[in-house]
This record gives C-alpha cells, structure tokens and sequence, in this order.
C-alpha cells in the first residue's frame, strides 16, 4: 500500500509540474493531493517501519550494554512509545470529529476530519505494530533488534 501511495504522489507531484507549464491553466487539486498522499505514505511507512525494527536508532548507549539491559531497556521504552501513539490517537480522533465537516480547500469533497482519520488510523495501527514488537522481545530467544544501516543490513559495532 505504502509502494501504491509512492506512485500515486509521483504521479500527482509529475502532472502537476506537467500541467503548468505545458498547458496554460494549472490544476489546485493535484498539490494539495499530493500532500495528502504524503500524510498516508509517512503514517502507514512508519508502522511498517515498527514492526519491521527500521526505524532510525541511535545505538551508542545500547551497544554498551549486556543483551539482558538491551531487553530491559526495549521493554521499558515500549510505555514511552504508547502513551506517544496514545495522545496522537486521542488527538486525532477528537479532531477528525470536530472538523469533520470542514472543507479542504480545492478539492471538494474531502473534508478536514478525513485528514485526521489518516493520523487516527496511522496511529491505531503503529500501536498494534508495538504490541507485536514488544511481544517479539519478551517472548523471543532471538538476537535483539538492531540499527540498520542505509543499505538495510544490520549492523552492531
């Protein structure tokens, strides 16, 4: 879905660009489409990037540690992350229903309060994506979690 978004905002960011100055009129709709895309792409790219352990990390701390401190340092920072996803989702959720009838600009049958469903959902899903982080580094035997380099493999020096 997140690849899908990615094309669609390609493909809205390129006509846009097209459209102006090939064409002697613009279309309004296309930038703020585009921005919106980006809304969904960030929110459901960052609950892939949870349960997948690639979000960025700094590890200096962690490496200095014994892989049972690294555990007890991953489950402790888990209420951390929910009460952030907590607020973000109460947040969302309270404005989605205050501005649900309020018209986004150029394109006019999206409202404000489906902008915030896009955080709502996002944040509803990234904390699924905790729960099933956290109960990989509770119950697993496996190696813990590391910071990924910008090639995607696992690095620990």
């Amino acid at each position: 879905m997140v690849a899908l978004a990615f094309v669609l905002m390609l493909f809205l960011v390129v006509a846009q660009v097209l459209i102006r100055y090939v064409l002697p009129f613009s279309v309004p709709w296309t930038e703020e489409a585009a921005r919106y895309t980006l809304m969904f792409i960030t929110f459901l790219g960052a609950t892939v990037a949870l349960r997948k352990g690639d979000h960025i990390c700094v590890s200096t701390f962690l490496e200095r540690m014994s892989p049972r401190a690294q555990r007890v340092f991953y489950i402790a920072f888990v209420p951390v992350m929910l009460a952030f996803l907590s607020i973000v989702l109460y947040g969302s959720s309270v404005m989605a229903r205050q501005m649900w009838r309020s018209p986004v600009g150029s394109i006019g049958w999206l409202r404000m309060g489906h902008l915030y469903i896009i955080s709502f959902v996002g944040s509803l899903l990234m904390i699924v994506a905790l729960f099933l982080w956290s109960r990989e580094i509770l119950h697993s035997a496996r190696e813990l979690p590391k910071c990924a380099d910008r090639g995607g493999e696992r690095w620990n020096s």
